[in-house]
């Protein structure tokens, strides 16, 4: 028969109309989920294309299909269990768990993202107000002309070596070429800060006087001050020889802090002081001519011999009033005096200009150390970064100051940010203080309390130590306003300096701590936390790795010290030693060979190779490769697990950023939705929770499941044993393996042992103590292992295996008999 498709379109048409059973249904057909229901009422008007006309004119009893549907089948599991058989064949199938499971875990996810983008503006702020107080690009133009223009500190800085240096350095000029300084007394470091004329030879007029470079107009003067160490008799059997030794501690005259109710002051009328003021009087060669008042050293350089407490040494301050001339006389005098001598120690020059392009006040302050060797330590610009600062040594530091923090529009915005971060900063400060306490009250401290909230505390307690210092230089500068022109050296410039610096210092610490918070905003998504499974997954490797690599580094750090260190400065210092050497394992290093700036051949041709060859193979070449293996195989671990997770979430691999961003976008696409309205994510998780309390859950034995996993483990373990054991018996050569366990077999007792010894030994005929022979060779002999009860092989028949099985068989008939005792109990129970 065929089908009479001429008014509806039928889904299928059949090509022959199946038989109907007894109960005047169509059979459903093979495979499928066909389903037709028969009419067996006759319809008017023949044909009317919802049914079919038998050709065979059996009349208006012939059955008629009423309607044919073809479906799709849906594997399914467990529909009869679940319900599931009662809906249509073709709809989709909700997993009520995963859809329960994804929906709850949106929210965590939204909060993830919202508490890092939260953190990731919080550090944004910090770091825009570090920048906008310190305003680094302009600092560098002003340090850079100070210190590369103005003082040159690769050149003529560098080339100081000793008194007479320093002198040259102030008043002569330095030839590049030459390496020395030349010319006359005009020159220098003092000619550029004292300029007497313009470029083409027109003089600067006084109003014109102390500017540096056009736009930066020095501050009063310039402050030199020295420091002075006491002498000492020397020790040792040649004091004689050298009986006067130049010690470290330094001369001081400090008077007495008093207060008279108001305000603290110098009480400069104390005996002490005065006492200890003359004696830290020198230059008494020169003393007469010091103390004639009718010459102009007694106003002009005496004060230089004498202790200042003001500026904690003996200084001499040059005027930008006095002019250019008497500056220069005034230096030319304390050189022809030998102001500077044996018992110097270090030697500073600091000044200050004011840049009103910027609005910035820079502080530079040059220092050099003598050392006992008699020396500057010198400023090396040709040195590795390990010595380019020496400890003590030449060194400049310069610092740009704003003396008027809030002074215009930008100012005030920078202020209203300062507040919002204040706010932000105590805000989270209490919320912290808050679940601290509550964990406390609650005695959950030690599960409250771990890494992260260590780290997080540590950074709290940075940016409170921060603000404590941004309101403490705000509050000096506020105190000390500066009056200009002067002429004296203002010492505030100094302290805000000091202060900005630890205030840096702090930031830096601040932004370290939260460079490492970040991870702990990235454990919510599988993505981002990889490197923190990853550092989790290598922890124990790392820690004995960096076990084994301090003690080969600070072995090498020792002897390179000792060997080269006296010729080499950059292992001059056990210090400085680590530091090359860890620069040596990212490339500084090179051929020759060369660590640092130091050829070791030059040094000890032999150890200066070996030493070279050991350290990179030993450290550059296997340790961080180790190193390098180590994080590696934590990777995969980590990426593996990530992977296992995302299996059991029924996904091919972990979420990335991208996947939740779509997600999220559909979100915010579907809120526009008329029908979002209707049908909430929120009335499908509620109807989805409801349908998962009333539908039966898929039986599941796990206990059945446990016991047959034993079960193949135990199989496996046996299986591996013996597999184990047959490759031991099946190898070549057993008889030239004396270690091999098959040789447990063949085995001999102390007390066999005993009657053998006579026949090798006749002194021991009759003499033959088993218990003193045992214990004199118990560290002789090799014992045949007592195999464990689990673990053993069945396979080696030895005297541990047998008493094994004895006492198996023991326990076992122990068993049995208490069993037989307890039912012989219950039966006379029964009976009675």
């Amino acid at each position: 028969k065929r089908c009479a498709c001429r008014l509806r379109r039928w889904d299928l048409c059949l090509g022959s109309v199946p038989s109907l059973t007894s109960s005047g249904t169509m059979p459903m057909a093979k495979g499928g989920a066909i389903k037709a229901k028969l009419n067996r009422r006759p319809k008017s008007g023949g044909e009317d294309g919802s049914g079919y006309n038998s050709q065979s004119g059996s009349g208006s009893n012939t059955p008629k299909v009423q309607s044919v549907k073809s479906i799709k089948p849906v594997p399914r599991l467990g529909d009869e269990e679940n319900g599931g058989a009662g809906g249509r064949a073709d709809e989709k199938v909700i997993n009520i768990k995963r859809t329960i499971a994804d929906i709850e875990r949106w929210p965590g996810v939204m909060k993830g993202y919202l508490n890092l983008t939260s953190y990731t503006l919080f550090f944004l702020l910090f770091v825009f107000l570090i920048m906008a107080q310190v305003d680094v690009p302009n600092i560098a133009k002003i340090d850079n002309m100070v210190r590369h223009v103005l003082l040159d500190q690769d050149g003529a800085l560098a080339s100081i070596q000793d008194h007479g240096g320093f002198f040259d350095y102030l008043l002569k000029d330095y030839n590049s070429k030459l390496g020395a300084f030349e010319g006359e007394d005009t020159g220098g470091i003092l000619g550029k800060l004292f300029q007497l004329e313009w470029y083409n030879g027109d003089p600067i007029t006084s109003d014109e006087r102390g500017f540096l470079f056009q736009y930066n107009l020095l501050i009063g003067g310039i402050l030199i001050v020295q420091e002075r160490g006491q002498q000492k008799e020397c020790e040792g059997m040649y004091r004689l020889f050298y009986p006067t030794c130049f010690t470290t501690d330094l001369i001081t005259a400090d008077p007495p802090i008093k207060n008279n109710g108001t305000h603290e002051f110098a009480d400069l009328t104390d005996a002490d002081y005065l006492a200890a003021l003359e004696r830290s009087k020198f230059g008494d060669t020169y003393r007469t001519q010091l103390e004639d008042t009718t010459q102009h050293y007694a106003t002009t350089i005496k004060s230089s011999f004498e202790y200042d407490y003001l500026n904690n040494g003996f200084s001499t301050f040059l005027s930008l009033a006095e002019g250019t001339e008497k500056n220069l006389k005034k230096i030319q005098d304390l050189r022809q005096f030998k102001w500077l001598d044996k018992d110097t120690r270090t030697v500073s020059v600091r000044f200050t200009f004011y840049n009103g392009n910027y609005g910035k006040f820079a502080y530079a302050k040059i220092s050099m150390t003598l050392d006992q060797a008699g020396m500057y330590r010198m400023y090396d610009p040709e040195s590795g970064a390990v010595t380019m600062k020496v400890d003590g040594g030449t060194q400049v530091d310069i610092g740009a100051l704003n003396m008027e923090p809030y002074l215009t529009e930008g100012d005030f915005i920078r202020l209203a940010f300062e507040i919002i971060f204040m706010v932000w900063t105590f805000w989270l400060c209490g919320a912290y203080v808050r679940e601290l306490i509550t964990a406390a009250v609650q005695l959950r401290l030690r599960k409250w309390f771990n890494h992260w909230q260590l780290l997080d505390g540590a950074n709290y307690v940075c940016f409170i130590i921060f603000i404590i210092l941004r309101v403490g230089i705000i509050r000096k500068i506020l105190d000390n306003p500066v009056v200009v022109p002067t002429n004296e050296y203002k010492a505030i410039f100094q302290e805000v300096d000091n202060l900005t610096r630890e205030q840096l210092t702090v930031n830096f610490i601040s932004i370290l701590l939260c460079i490492f918070r970040f991870f702990k905003y990235y454990e919510f998504q599988p993505r981002l936390q990889i490197v923190n499974k990853t550092m989790g997954t290598s922890m124990v490797h790392l820690y004995h790795f960096c076990v084994i690599f301090f003690v080969i580094f600070v072995g090498f750090s020792f002897a390179a010290h000792i060997n080269f260190g006296s010729s080499v400065r950059d292992f001059s210092t056990l210090g400085h030693s680590m530091q090359a050497l860890w620069e040596s394992l990212f490339g500084n290093y090179d051929l020759g060979p060369t660590i640092g700036n130091g050829n070791l051949s030059y040094i000890n041709p032999a150890m200066g190779v070996i030493f070279f060859i050991t350290w990179i193979f030993v450290a550059a070449m296997v340790l961080m490769n180790v190193f390098v293996a180590i994080l590696m195989d934590g990777y995969a671990s980590a990426k593996e697990e990530g992977i296992a997770v995302a299996e059991k979430e029924g996904k091919g691999s972990p979420d990335a950023v991208t996947d939740d961003i779509a997600t999220f976008i559909g979100y915010i696409a579907k809120s526009f939705s008329g029908r979002n309205w209707k049908y909430s994510d929120t009335t499908l998780l509620h109807a989805l929770q409801k349908l998962d309390q009333t539908k039966t859950d898929p039986s599941v034995n796990q206990k059945v499941m446990k016991s047959e996993l034993e079960a193949l483990k135990e199989k496996r373990d046996v299986l591996s044993t013996r597999i184990n054991f047959l490759e031991q018996m099946t190898e070549d050569g057993i008889e030239e393996l004396p270690f091999h366990n098959f040789w447990n077999r063949k085995y001999v007792t102390f007390d066999e042992l005993a009657k053998v010894v006579p026949f090798v030994n006749h002194k021991l005929k009759d003499a033959v103590d088993v218990a003193e022979m045992s214990a004199t060779w118990e560290d002789t002999v090799r014992y045949v292992p007592d195999v464990d009860e689990e673990q053993g092989d069945p396979n080696l028949v030895g005297r541990g295996n047998v008493e094994t099985q004895i006492e198996k068989l023991k326990a076992y008939v122990a068993l049995i008999g208490k069993q037989n005792a307890e039912m012989k109990a219950k039966l006379a129970q029964r009976e009675s």
